[in-house]
Order: structure tokens, then C-alpha cells, then sequence
């Protein structure tokens, strides 16, 4: 069958379990891919023969779909594949696209299609597939280099897809374009030819992570290779690495540019040994701003490095004392609990050494929280924070 087409342009994610993102909410999770300036969703719908992101009788799926669509933002489905019953895995497929209305479906065939004889498993099943997916485009989902994995019927599943999507991770690694130019190459030698929408990293395994230069690399090597479109593995793991997920979010895919460069986040060091011998009095307007960058490690090089104190107060009580103890707080704050929220200054009053500050934040799916804190500053070091108390529910 001849290729179509891309049907997608832009960015777009795999969703992999729906209800671990933004709470399951079908809008917050179509209002954030729309900031993010998402084409598609690719979300999970079956797995093997049976329906995925159904919970409880509940399809988690179907209100994703409609708020996606709301939003101009292509639903598209994926299945991961086994091969024990290749013609009932294809069947839920049709009938799970048919039934949720997609706009594409992408096939995710691994390592199980590397055993003998599996290239006949992988012929049945494409071709029930296509025969009930007939005008639906299809795209494939497996290894990024066809050299190191001979025995996988490559060329079988793109017979009867319009679209081939490889998993160009680089774990281990720091190398994304010429990863995904390698990757390229070695596909331009499989027959036959379909249009090549790769899938980069935005996650961490063990102690290695995709970093934001990472993805910007990942994405400008898309675009000079002049590719219709690009995805990542996985929302989820992104969304909860603010940084990451900005970096695909302010990755202006139309003119191949970051509007904002990501930049690594900065290690926790020590202060200059001699600051400045009268503090800076906005001590609340660099907090705001650090906060807002999403960085905990901008927030945390705002105390002394082992002699401050963050207070919680809110039950249970939590005392944090030292740079690094504070950072850990903020980490899980900025990245899980409120990932990209926005906040602002309510009111402020000085009195000698201590900030008073009435501040609110708007979490990414629309939440307000307040805050009231009391600052005080460091005699020794009056540019940083000595003692920070603040009192706030968190979200959820």
C-alpha cells in the first residue's frame, strides 16, 4: 500500500494511565496539552485483548477524547501487542477505535515479536487490523535501530502501516540527534519507506535522565531532518519534571526554535564567601520569581547554605534545616504536589529583619491556593534567607 500523507504534524505525547495525570481530569489534561502546544495525544486504549483505561466500568478514555477534540487536539489510540491471539487482539482494537472515534492508531510491538515464526503472528494480526481500520491511518511503534534486531518482522507491520514511529530513546546516553539520525539512516534501508514520526525520551530510568537540552536537541534534529512531527514517552514522567516539560512546551515546533531555552537546572554551591554588605530588600520579588521558574534549586539558593530553616506549619509540622534539605522540600512541591503553578504577591510588609508575605499560586489545573509566610533574614549573610515559616495547604 502506498504512504499517505502525514496525518499529524507538531508535538504530541504518549498517555500511557490516565488517571495518574492531572487526577484523571479529561479537561485539566486537554487544557495542559493545549499550552503546550500539543497537535495529538496518543493515549493507551487496549492492551493485548483487553480494553485499557477502563476503571471500575468507567472508561477513562471517552471524556479525553471529546475535551482533546474541544481543543482542536487529535485523540489518537495505541495497543501494546503480544501475539498469543493475534486476530482478537486486532479485533478489540477495531472495535476499541470504533467505538472511541480516533483519529489514528499506533501498534506497539516489542520484543515478544522476536521469537521464530513470529513474523506470521505479526502478518495475521496487521492484516485484521487493517482490513477494520481500512481508512484510519496506522502507525507502528517498536525499536529504534532495525540493525541490532534482526529477527523483528520490520518490514511485515510497515506493509500495512502508513506511518512508523520508533522509539528513539538514549538512555544512558547524551546523544539524541545523532541518535535519532542514526535511527533515520538505518530505516531509510527498510522496505518499505514509511513516513518517520520518532518517539524521544522525556523520562528518567535508574540514575540516568533525559535532561531539557536533551529534548531541544531531540526536537531541532527532528526539524532539520525535516520530519512532519515528533513524540515523547511519557506525559506523566514529563509533567512531573517541570523542566522537561517545558522544554517540549516551549519548543515553537512551526519555527523550529525554543522561545525559551531550557538550561540545566544549577548545582546547590556555596554563596559567594563575601556578599553584599547591605541586603537586597526584595527578598519577596526573587522569591516569587524563583518559584515561578519551576527550579527548586533557584528557590534554595535563596537561604544560607547550612544554617537556615524552612518551616511548614500546616499538620504535620515539617522543619527543614540546610540548603540541601530545603531543596528536597521544594523539589517535591514544584514537581509533584504543584507542578507549573504561577504565583503572585497578595500583599507584603517589612519590619526590621523579617518579610512579611500574602501570596497565591494557580496550579496548572486552575486550583488557588494562599499562603502567608514570614521571612527572616540573615545578619551574617543579609542577602539570604536565615529562616522561613510558611503556612498553606497544598493541593489535593
Amino acid at each position: 500500500m502506498p504512504s499517505l500523507p502525514s496525518p499529524i504534524e507538531g508535538k504530541g505525547y504518549y498517555l500511557w494511565q490516565i488517571k495518574r495525570t492531572l487526577g484523571g481530569d479529561p479537561n485539566a489534561i486537554a487544557e495542559a496539552a493545549k499550552q503546550a502546544g500539543l497537535t495529538h495525544l496518543l493515549i493507551k486504549v487496549v492492551d493485548g485483548i483487553y480494553n485499557y483505561n477502563v476503571i471500575g466500568g468507567r472508561d477513562l478514555v471517552a471524556p479525553l477524547v471529546a475535551a482533546l477534540r474541544a481543543r482542536g487536539i487529535q485523540p489518537w489510540g495505541w495497543q501494546y501487542i503480544y501475539g498469543n491471539d493475534p486476530e482478537e487482539e486486532a479485533q478489540k482494537a477495531v472495535a476499541r477505535v470504533q467505538q472511541l472515534g480516533l483519529d489514528g492508531f499506533v501498534v506497539n510491538a516489542e520484543v515478544q515479536f522476536k521469537a521464530r515464526g513470529m513474523d506470521l503472528v505479526a502478518r495475521k494480526y496487521m492484516q485484521e487490523l487493517r482490513r477494520g481500520l481500512s481508512q484510519l491511518p496506522i502507525g507502528l511503534s517498536t525499536f529504534r535501530y532495525p540493525s541490532v534486531h534482526n529477527s523483528f518482522p520490520f518490514s511485515v507491520f510497515l506493509e500495512y502501516c502508513d506511518l512508523n514511529f520508533p522509539q528513539v530513546y538514549w538512555v544512558s546516553a547524551f546523544n539524541p540527534a545523532q541518535q535519532l539520525q542514526k535511527s533515520y539512516r538505518e530505516y531509510q534501508s527498510i522496505r518499505p519507506w514509511r513516513t518517520f514520526i520518532p518517539t524521544g525520551a522525556a523520562y528518567a530510568e535508574g540514575n540516568w535522565s533525559a535532561t531539557p537540552e536533551q529534548v531541544v536537541a531531540f526536537l531541532r534534529a527532528a526539524r532539520e531532518l525535516q520530519l512532519p512531527a515528533a513524540n515523547f514517552w511519557e506525559w506523566h514522567t514529563a509533567y512531573s519534571n517541570s523542566a522537561l516539560w517545558r522544554a517540549v512546551q516551549n519548543y515553537n515546533w512551526p519555527a523550529g526554535v525554543s522561545d525559551t531555552p531550557p538550561t540545566t537546572s544549577p548545582p546547590i554551591t556555596p554563596v559567594p564567601t563575601t556578599p553584599a554588605p547591605t541586603p537586597d530588600p526584595d527578598i519577596e520579588a526573587r522569591f516569587i520569581a524563583a518559584m515561578n521558574s519551576g527550579d527548586p534549586n533557584k528557590v534554595a539558593l535563596l537561604y544560607e547554605k547550612t544554617n537556615s530553616k524552612h518551616i511548614h506549619t500546616i499538620h504535620p509540622r515539617q522543619v527543614h534545616q540546610g540548603r540541601q534539605a530545603i531543596l528536597a522540600w521544594y523539589k517535591v512541591l514544584l514537581t509533584q504536589d504543584m507542578p507549573l503553578a504561577r504565583f503572585s504577591i497578595i500583599k507584603k510588609r517589612i519590619d526590621g529583619d523579617t518579610h512579611y508575605l500574602n501570596w497565591k499560586a494557580k496550579t496548572f489545573d486552575k486550583v488557588e491556593v494562599k499562603g502567608n509566610d514570614w521571612i527572616l533574614m540573615s545578619k551574617d549573610e543579609p542577602n539570604l534567607i536565615s529562616s522561613h515559616t510558611t503556612n498553606f495547604v497544598r493541593p489535593g
